[in-house]
Formats: C-alpha cells, sequence, structure tokens
C-alpha cells in the first residue's frame, strides 16, 4: 500500500488502457481447403518468414535487436496456433485485456477468455481459414512497446483475403503480448511513407519538456518528447527519495484509431505495468481513468485530472484510488512546474 501512495503522485504519467484488436480472422462455410491451395499457403509463409528473418538480421547495428528477433519468433508462433486451430494458444499471444474489432461487422470481443471462445468457434468449421503474416516493419518506441506494420493474408476455399494492420505489441513480465491491431488497405503498407497521428495528440503538445512535483523529502522528475513522425509522446520519469533514486519508468501515449480514443502505456522499474484511456472534459481538463498491476501482482486503478493552468504549470490530482478493491486516500490538487523549455524536436 505504501508502495502505491508513494508511486501516487507519478501516476500522472500513467493513463492507458490497452485495446488489442487483430488481423482479418474471417469464417467460411463452405467446403475444405484443396490441397494444393493449403501447400501454396503454407510455401508462402515459409517463404514470408525467410525474408522477415533477413530483413531483422540485416541491421548490424540493432540496440534492440534480441526484442526484435523475440517479437518476430511470437508473431510466428501465433500464426502456428491459428493455423493449427489451436484457441488458446492463439487467446494467449494476446495481452490480458485485448480487445479484438472485426473491421468489416465492428464486432468487439474482450479479454483473453471471451477470445479464446470465438477462435473455438472459428476453428470448429471444416473450411478453416489459412493465416499467413508479412512482417514489413517493427519500431520500438520504448523498450516494452513496439510497434509492427505488416500485410495479412487468408486463405480458404473461398479464395484469398488481404489486409495490411499496425499492431501495437507490449512487453507483459518478458512476454510480447498482442495489445491492439488496425486494419487497413494492404497497398498502405510500406516502408517508406510513414503515417502520423499527430492530429489526434497535438492537444496534449504542452507536455513536452521537463518538469518537476517537488515534495518534502521527494522528488518526481519528468521528460516528455515525441516519438520519430510524432505518433506518439513518450515520457520518462524518475522518483528521487533524498538522494537516491526510488523508481524509474516510461509511459508511451498514443491514439486509438479503432476506438477513436487517446490512450497510454506505462512501464515501471519495479516490473509494474499499467493501462489508461484519456478524455478531455472542457477546454483545459484531461481525465485519466487508469488500471495497474503492481509488481508483487497487486492490482490498482484510479482517475487522474490534468489540469492545463499555463504553458509552464498543469495541475494534478488523484480520485478513485484503489488498491485490491481497497480504497486509498485521494491526492489533492498538485501543481507541477516546467523546469526546462519545451522541444518539439522529434527523436
Amino acid at each position: 500500500m505504501l508502495r502505491y501512495l508513494i508511486f501516487g503522485s507519478l501516476l500522472m504519467l500513467l493513463p492507458i488502457v490497452a485495446v488489442g484488436e487483430e488481423p482479418e480472422l474471417q469464417k467460411s462455410k463452405r467446403g475444405n481447403l484443396k490441397s494444393a491451395d493449403s501447400q501454396k499457403s503454407e510455401d508462402k509463409v515459409n517463404r514470408d518468414r525467410a525474408k522477415q528473418k533477413k530483413r531483422v538480421s540485416s541491421k548490424a547495428i540493432d540496440p534492440q535487436a534480441k526484442e526484435r528477433q523475440a517479437l518476430v519468433a511470437t508473431i510466428h508462433s501465433y500464426v502456428d496456433a491459428y493455423n493449427a486451430g489451436n484457441s488458446k494458444a492463439v487467446a494467449a499471444h494476446w495481452s490480458a485485456k485485448g480487445v479484438w474489432v472485426d473491421h468489416v461487422t465492428g464486432d468487439r470481443i474482450t479479454g483473453a477468455d471471451s477470445l479464446r471462445k470465438h477462435f473455438a468457434a472459428a476453428f470448429a468449421n471444416d473450411d478453416r481459414p489459412r493465416l499467413s503474416v508479412n512482417v514489413v516493419s517493427i519500431r520500438f518506441v520504448a523498450d516494452s512497446v513496439a510497434v509492427e506494420e505488416g500485410v495479412a493474408q487468408l486463405v480458404n476455399a473461398e479464395g484469398v483475403s488481404e489486409s495490411g494492420y499496425t499492431a501495437i505489441h507490449v512487453n507483459e513480465q518478458g512476454k510480447w503480448k498482442v495489445d491492439s491491431v488496425r486494419e487497413h488497405a494492404s497497398n498502405d503498407v510500406t516502408d517508406s511513407a510513414p503515417t502520423s497521428q499527430y492530429e489526434y495528440l497535438r492537444e496534449l503538445e504542452w507536455m513536452v519538456g521537463e518538469w518537476a512535483d517537488k515534495s518534502e523529502g521527494s522528488t518526481i522528475e519528468t521528460s516528455c518528447k515525441w516519438t520519430k513522425n510524432r505518433n506518439f509522446l513518450m515520457k520518462t520519469f524518475r522518483v528521487v527519495v533524498g538522494e537516491q533514486v526510488d523508481l524509474e519508468g516510461t509511459q508511451i501515449i498514443g491514439w486509438d484509431p479503432v476506438n477513436k480514443t487517446i490512450r497510454s502505456w506505462v512501464f515501471d522499474s519495479d516490473g509494474g505495468f499499467g493501462q489508461g484511456v484519456w478524455t478531455r472534459k472542457g477546454d483545459s481538463r484531461w481525465v485519466v481513468r487508469t488500471a495497474q498491476t503492481l509488481s508483487d501482482g497487486s492490482t490498482a486503478s484510479s482517475v487522474n485530472i490534468f489540469r492545463h493552468i499555463d504553458k509552464d504549470s498543469f495541475g494534478w490530482q488523484s480520485l478513485g484510488r484503489e488498491v485490491n478493491g481497497e480504497f486509498a486516500p485521494n491526492i489533492d490538487e498538485v501543481k507541477v512546474s516546467r523546469i526546462a523549455a519545451a522541444s518539439t524536436a522529434t527523436e
């Protein structure tokens, strides 16, 4: 409990709610796959994997090489589980609060158990589609958050369907999980034409810069900047108690194109992680509903409120705080001040 209360003041970095969706997975009601089509699909899977391994290994200097390889292996494992008709294994690749949205019908399935049941029903059909993916690029926006661009293809007796996708993966306790997927036309996927979600995030641009919240005996220092192409805001923070750094962490804030809202992901040096969703109230307030998993397995939640005062300060408070279902004290509004001029330069 004490740890969470100390962590409270830095919950200003903790807004997030993970939404996981999935590449186009459609059901068909006719016939079995012809063996020739199945073999062609399997050959394509093997060719695509060879290309992906070559693409990953071709970068001689890559500080994320180990995690990149691990993520590619996880993507391949997902495809294998899907093509084996193993609904339990497929669902295990999703984050705990993953959400899959059918881009055709708009149907939403939330949570690993619901996803497992959905895939079990889909795999019960005789004409089960066979999935292959071609990973075009993987970008790490933080140590525990990666963005994957690629093309997914489904083959069954009715033919071939193809779509491009952008997937966000999060690393939860050492394992990469699918957290959200946005589908689009496959010809929109390129290595040289990046897109930007800046238009949706620019209302939070005032956060860019260096900030400090000082209280008796402790200081919370926060640095916020844009990632490449301004698709995400990335915050790093640390809690200094006395002269020692007690806690550090990273938060990523981005746009969820399916649910049309701002979301964020946070990871701390103790092994805890959290999620939240942002809602704007009036001209100067943002309400962030958060859910966290602490390093000891405890769960916590809160409603955090940001109030933009001026270019060099904002107010922050935390209400409705709970740890394992027990209420924790609210935190009255504190004033957070800028300690360095903001820079909108990207990495």
